[in-house]
Parts: structure tokens; C-alpha cells; sequence
């Protein structure tokens, strides 16, 4: 069900020794959501 609602998912380029930017674009919304890994 979860895929149902992703739209698409887009990373920022790779930078080594930095953590990449992972937006999540949902079918409802209309701005992306940045990575919730600080929410885990």
C-alpha cells in the first residue's frame, strides 16, 4: 500500500564522505518530504 502513494523518489549526487538527500515525492502532496531517517 505504501507504494501506492509514492510518486517518484529522487537522491542528491554522491559526495564522498557526506550523507546524500533523499526527497520523496507522495501522489497527495505537493512538496517533497527530505529524508525522516532523524525521526527513527
Amino acid at each position: 500500500m505504501c507504494l501506492e502513494l509514492i510518486e517518484y523518489i529522487t537522491l542528491d549526487a554522491y559526495v564522498e564522505g557526506q550523507p546524500r538527500e533523499i526527497y520523496i515525492y507522495y501522489k497527495l502532496l505537493d512538496e517533497p518530504l527530505k529524508d525522516r531517517r532523524s525521526l527513527f
